[in-house]
């Protein structure tokens, strides 16, 4: 590593709009008179063992004329470096010093730090001397404006104050600007900071001179630019001419604001007597001047920074989702005001008003429901009255029933204000305003018709009470100790709640995705029930039988009750299509050993010989059609939980299975189907008909407020009240939501073993390359040339048998779904060798290379043809300018030396406009350099980490 004392940093004007250059340059020491070797450039530096040297000599090389204009130059409007250095826009100069000043900065701030010597020259051949070496001093400079009014005109003076010590007069000591923003200048070798809103250009006209004259007749024209403009942010001292401070107390506001976004936020304002602040906003304050008939007067209202903060500090305590910037967001205007009448009181407390706009007052105050319950048989009366500002109002909530059922959030109040319906309530009451019964105020519900989100508060003596019916949320579930494999997260979430349906006595409905486990969250609730149902007492059975009379019949005395802990056990009833009975079987005694289970399908004779024991067995399977046939036997039995797989079997309610499996009888009733809907509304009523006769009504009346308001005249409403009605005795989990807790882009490597010939291929070739590098006579220009060449042979040979083998069989599983798949190389050979294996199996496909000449037809063509699932992508043809967002599976067939160029590549699915979660896999030959690959690319990717923050 080398001497960091060996090197300095050396400041020279550049003559381009006031930009100050930098050299990092390396000395033989740091003597009295230095020579210097060679200026430092970032590329011979090795970042690893010299950081701050490399930082350091890049910033310095960004300060160069040619990279300024690289870097920041519109090269169709200034093709040349000339034209852009020739500019006249006053805006593109200031940011373009704006850049430079700030890593001329960063520069000088990092040479001090490391101990690197710092001089300033004018001329970059004069000598250089180790006793100009600048100081950094941490005091920031501070100055002071001076003005002497008289008849004739003003005379302005500039100090300096460096903290107890005062400069009155700069043009009597070396002086020289380095930077306008952040202020940056030499003062007698020392290099001094200003405030950041303060520009160094404040002592430009005194370097040269003790003060600047200012004629009466330029008078009103300089106090209404340049002073206004710099009298907030400087002190000011004046003679001839008033400067009063107004008092500065800030009222902090949170606004209610709807957002570019869709969103709704409070936002923080600062108040100083109507003049607005935003908490990130660097206005110091508000200056105003008024003229006299002979003289000026500034008014000056500066902002509390301390107090605002303090403010912040105190709000950002009590609510966390506050951010940097000042502002909490809210998904929803009914979010927001919900929040605000939750916390309202507490932010007025704490000294926060809240502002609404003029046009609409909300009712942001104390609001709360009063509830009271009445059971009747199997029949529930509620009463419901909204209680607002601590009972200034009392509303009945059947007042709500048309706004809610119109979809509407936003009800008028007697005051002028809008109550915003919670959306809490909306949960909770939907189905009490519009499958409930008014009678004077009161709602009627039979049982059934209860949902288990729904929380009421029941008398815990009657047998549907709250507690009864749900349970406890966090108790131990007895199945996971006993059923022979893991449950997934996702998958016990399931099971819990169908759990809670069964404890609800809510006949429900499991609707995951193909290949998401329903079959297995079913078996995990046939253990649980089991596990926690009562033990048969009954009767002795006669001699020579295992079982009792009534136990045979399904008879017993508590089968009605809505009591879990009172139930006795009874055999449970698994009812599938022919074609699945069989692996129904399969998977209880598989992952169930427990459950003894029947089959009860076949012939007649068999089946009529497993009749008289049915109840022995924990778990009895049949088929729709053979309980369409022994449904007059079937309809006498009283099973514990019956499962409906593939429930859509009965979605038509005059068919004769709808007809059989609605006579059946049982503890509890749950259904299976990742498609329980498949063409109308009608098909909803035939499942839930079964599942909870009650919910939804008779038929006839189902149609005349569901079906037809729905189907005929699109009445959105409606839907809403149906689906919220419903929502929960469906669970609907698709793949992609399983996933919703992890990123919205999936990462994979793949390690796909190689073949024996390739194994013996690839260390050959391995060998061969290692030789051709010890080799002594080759030089050092022609052993990168072989070893360039040995590598690709290497990679072509990776890209063999076992790659593709491990690549097709991925293919193979995603063909029979509707994704569809981006699959990029390097080589187009193996795009073609992949494309050769897809025409075989007659896929269709397309591909993008650089022979590709229909390119735009190609690429149509994959986005809008259903069919065409999969699209073959050369790096250099389409790693970048491509929308292929009907994808969501990525294969990266082979690692490429640039993580940036796979993210470009990737970046073609995973952007803007996909609405599906993007798969990317890469596949990695086992044992090659493609792993080695793989971490050059994170040592590369740091490298791009850390020089980002440099060029932006």
């Amino acid at each position: 590593m080398d001497d960091i004392n060996c090197y300095i940093l050396v400041l020279t004007p550049q003559f381009n709009w006031d930009i100050m250059g930098a050299e990092l340059k390396k000395v033989t020491s740091l003597c009295r008179y230095m020579n210097v070797e060679h200026v430092m450039h970032s590329e011979w530096i090795d970042k690893e063992h010299d950081e701050n040297l490399y930082k350091i000599a890049t910033l310095c090389e960004e300060l160069l004329p040619y990279s300024l204009y690289t870097h920041f130059a519109n090269k169709k409007v200034f093709r040349r470096e000339n034209d852009f250095w020739a500019s006249d826009d006053k805006l593109l100069r200031k940011h373009i010093k704006k850049m430079a000043d700030i890593r001329l900065t960063k520069a000088i701030m990092l040479a001090d730090s490391c101990d690197i010597a710092i001089l300033y020259t004018e001329n970059r051949k004069a000598a250089l001397h180790i006793d100009d070496r600048l100081k950094l001093c941490g005091q920031k400079a501070t100055p002071v404006m001076n003005f002497r009014r008289k008849e004739e005109g003003t005379e302005y003076r500039l100090q300096v104050r460096i903290g107890e010590d005062t400069v009155n007069d700069i043009s009597r000591h070396k002086v020289v600007v380095l930077s306008h923003t952040p202020g940056t200048f030499i003062l007698d070798g020392n290099i001094y900071f200003m405030d950041e809103k303060i520009s160094a250009q404040l002592l430009i006209p005194f370097i040269k001179k003790p003060a600047v004259w200012i004629a009466s007749r330029n008078e009103n024209n300089y106090f209404r630019h340049f002073i206004l403009k710099n009298a907030a942010k400087v002190e000011m001292n004046a003679e001839g001419f008033d400067i009063e401070d107004m008092d500065s107390i800030p009222h902090p506001k949170l606004q209610m604001e709807a957002s570019i976004g869709g969103y709704y936020i409070l936002s923080l304002h600062f108040d100083y007597d109507g003049n607005q602040y935003l908490p990130d906003d660097t206005t110091p304050g508000r200056v105003t001047l008024r003229e006299t008939s002979d003289s000026f007067k500034f008014t000056r209202q500066l902002r509390d920074r301390s107090k605002e903060q303090r403010y912040m500090e105190v709000l950002n305590k009590n609510v966390p989702q506050l951010t940097s910037s000042g502002y909490i967001q809210f998904g929803s205007l009914s979010s927001l005001v919900e929040w605000l009448q939750k916390n309202g009181e507490q932010l007025r407390k704490l000294g926060f008003d809240v502002v609404q706009p003029s046009d609409k007052v909300y009712y942001i105050g104390p609001l709360s429901v009063e509830q009271s319950d009445k059971w009747e048989g199997d029949w529930l009366q509620t009463r419901v009255t909204i209680v607002i500002d601590g009972g200034r109002l009392r509303i009945p909530f059947n007042n709500l029933r048309s706004t809610i059922l119109r979809g509407e959030q936003e009800f008028m109040l007697q005051t002028g204000e809008r109550l915003i319906i919670p959306s809490e309530w909306l949960e909770r009451y939907i189905d009490l305003l519009f499958a409930g019964v008014s009678k004077e105020g009161v709602f009627i519900r039979h049982r059934s018709q209860l949902p288990l989100s729904l929380r009421l508060g029941q008398d815990k003596k009657t047998p549907t009470s709250d507690n009864n019916r749900t349970g406890k949320q966090d108790e131990k579930m007895c199945s996971l100790e006993l059923i022979k494999t893991t449950l997934r997260p996702y998958q016990l979430s399931g099971l819990k709640w169908l759990w809670q349906n069964y404890k609800a006595r809510t006949g429900c409905c499991l609707s995951d995705d193909m290949g998401l486990g329903k079959t297995i969250q079913t078996i995990a609730l046939l253990l649980e029930y089991k596990a926690t149902a009562k033990a048969k007492p009954g009767k002795k059975p006669q001699a020579g039988f295992l079982f009792t009379e009534e136990e045979m019949r399904g008879d017993t005395d508590d089968f009605g009750t809505t009591n879990i802990n009172e139930a006795e056990f009874r055999t449970s009833l698994v009812v599938a299509p022919a074609s699945v009975v069989h692996n129904w079987y399969n998977e209880l005694t598989r992952f169930a050993p427990s459950l003894m289970v029947c089959n009860y399908t076949g012939e007649i004779a068999k089946r009529q010989e497993k009749r008289h024991n049915m109840m022995r067995w924990d778990v009895v399977l049949t088929s729709y059609r053979t309980l369409v046939n022994d449904i007059d036997f079937m309809e006498g039995q009283k099973f514990g939980i019956i499962v409906f797989d593939e429930c859509q079997t009965f979605k038509t309610s005059n068919s004769q299975i709808h007809q059989a499996v609605s006579r059946l009888s049982g503890l509890h009733q749950m259904a299976l189907s990742g498609t329980p809907i498949e063409n109308n509304l009608e098909e909803l009523w035939s499942l839930m008909s079964v599942l909870n006769p009650y919910l939804l009504g008779d038929k006839l009346s189902f149609k005349k407020k569901f079906i037809t308001p729905i189907s005929r005249q699109m009445d959105e409403s409606r839907t809403v009240v149906l689906k919220q009605l419903i929502a929960p005795y469906f669970l609907k989990r698709t793949k992609e939501e399983v996933l919703a807790d992890l990123p919205e882009r999936q990462d994979e490597v793949v390690i796909c073993p190689m073949t024996e010939n390739q194994v013996s291929k690839y260390a050959t070739e391995l060998s061969s390359a290692r030789n051709e590098w010890l080799d002594p006579t080759v030089s050092s220009a022609h052993r990168q040339i072989h070893i360039l060449s040995a590598i690709q042979r290497l990679r072509h040979i990776a890209n063999g048998e076992g790659k593709m083998n491990v690549v097709m069989s991925y293919l193979e599983n995603i063909k029979s779904t509707n994704h569809k798949v981006l699959l990029f190389s390097e080589y187009v050979s193996l795009l073609k060798f992949v494309g050769e294996k897809m025409r075989k199996r007659e896929w269709k496909y397309e591909m993008l290379t650089g022979e590709t000449r229909n390119r735009e037809q190609v690429i149509a063509n994959f986005q809008n043809n259903p069919l065409c699932q999969f699209f073959l992508i050369s790096l250099k043809a389409g790693g970048v300018g491509l929308n292929l967002t009907s994808a969501d599976y990525v294969f990266l067939l082979d690692p490429w030396w640039n993580k940036s160029a796979e993210e470009q590549a990737i970046a073609r699915s995973h952007r803007i406009g996909q609405h599906n979660p993007v798969f990317v896999y890469r596949f990695i030959a086992e044992g090659t350099l493609e792993q080695q690959i793989l971490s050059l690319q994170d040592r590369k990717q740091n490298l791009i980490d850390s020089v980002m923050p440099f060029i932006l």
